[in-house]
């Protein structure tokens, strides 16, 4: 069961409150999101798990201080934007995390020697080094593919 609640045009006092009230009485939220654009906005957005602040004029103010995302702009479609790549971003470090769990099971065991006895292959350290830098190659390129993909996303909206 998904659990969404909005609030909107809320005091200062009555947005911690209802913070808590929420946290307290839905204890299976995983993640609470609060964004603001104001000094009134702040100590919500501080208590929240993901403060999102729209900074509007450039100007830095306590939500900007207090935020754990500023948005430049004043577009809520931002707030999307930002979701997307945030989803997008652990979706890659999940790539790379399985990429290098994978290539260290498979390629310590040849350094260790086990193709040794049947195949008289063993890895010499130019040749370990090499596989290493290739890689960490590899980890890079597919983080690369993020700004791509993003790139991509941008230009079929407009």
């Amino acid at each position: 069961m998904i659990t969404k609640s909005y609030f909107w045009t809320v005091f200062v006092s009555n947005a911690i409150t209802s913070i808590r009230k929420e946290l307290r009485d839905y204890p299976f939220i995983s993640f609470f999101i609060k964004v603001g654009d104001g000094i009134i906005d702040a100590p919500s957005l501080a208590l929240a798990d993901v403060g999102i602040a729209l900074q509007i004029d450039a100007k830095e103010n306590a939500a900007s201080d207090a935020a754990s995302v500023i948005l430049l702009g004043n577009r809520l479609s931002q707030i999307v934007d930002a979701l997307d790549l945030a989803r997008a971003t652990i979706s890659i470090v999940h790539q790379n995390l399985a990429w290098a769990v994978a290539y260290n099971f498979v390629a310590i065991r040849i350094a260790a020697g086990v193709l040794l006895p049947q195949f008289d292959f063993a890895m010499t350290p130019s040749l370990s080094g090499g596989l290493m830098a290739l890689s960490s190659i590899f980890v890079v390129s597919n983080s690369l593919l993020l700004r791509l993909q993003f790139s991509v996303s941008k230009r079929e909206l407009r």
